[in-house]
């Protein structure tokens, strides 16, 4: 978690973190990595591991959507939420990465040297 917050700039704000599962649903939704800070945003961690970059395409781009309004609905949240996609080698910067993505890490970030 330090490398992640340190790679999204935000390791002097205090937050809490955790995986969300959307239960009681025909339509079920998971989220990997929940990064609930006390700046008003909440940042949903997409963990993709790939031996290239990782392309997201339409159909991802709308299970995004899906998981993403799954968990305001459900949560009620009125904080702003972001996505970052946390990839192996990164992603491939298409109009889905641009459109959903507002960061990304690769394993870079997370193997700092302190």
């Amino acid at each position: 978690m330090d490398q992640i917050k340190e790679g999204l700039k935000i390791s002097g704000i205090h937050s809490l973190h955790g995986s969300w599962i959307q239960k009681n649903s025909e339509n079920s939704a998971q989220i990997d990595l929940l990064i609930d800070r006390d700046d008003n945003v909440i940042t949903v961690c997409e963990m993709k591991f790939y031996n290239t970059e990782y392309a997201i395409d339409k159909n991802y781009a709308q299970e995004i959507t899906k998981k993403i309004n799954a968990f305001c609905t459900e949560t009620k949240t009125k904080k702003s939420v972001f996505v970052t996609f946390i990839t192996t080698y990164g992603l491939v910067q298409n109009q889905y990465a641009k459109q959903y993505v507002q960061n990304e890490l690769t394993m870079d970030h997370l193997f700092i040297k302190p």
